[in-house]
C-alpha cells in the first residue's frame, strides 16, 4: 500500500470521465457523495447512512 499515491478529485474525475459513481448493495452514490464515502473509507450501506446523519447534523 505504501506505493499508492493519493488521487485529487480533479484526478478521480478525469479518469472516470467526469462523473464519480460507487455503487454499495445496488444503491449508486453519485459525484461528492461518492467521494466522502471513499475517502472515508464506507463500504456498506449502513456505514453510508450514518455518514451521511453523521454530516447532516454538523
Amino acid at each position: 500500500m505504501a506505493n499508492l499515491s493519493t488521487l485529487e478529485y480533479t484526478e478521480l474525475v478525469e479518469i472516470n470521465g467526469g462523473s464519480i459513481t460507487l455503487t454499495i448493495m445496488g444503491v449508486t452514490f453519485v459525484g461528492w457523495k461518492a467521494v466522502a464515502l471513499i475517502s472515508a473509507g464506507v463500504t456498506t450501506l449502513a456505514g453510508a447512512a450514518a455518514l451521511g446523519f453523521y454530516n447532516g447534523s454538523k
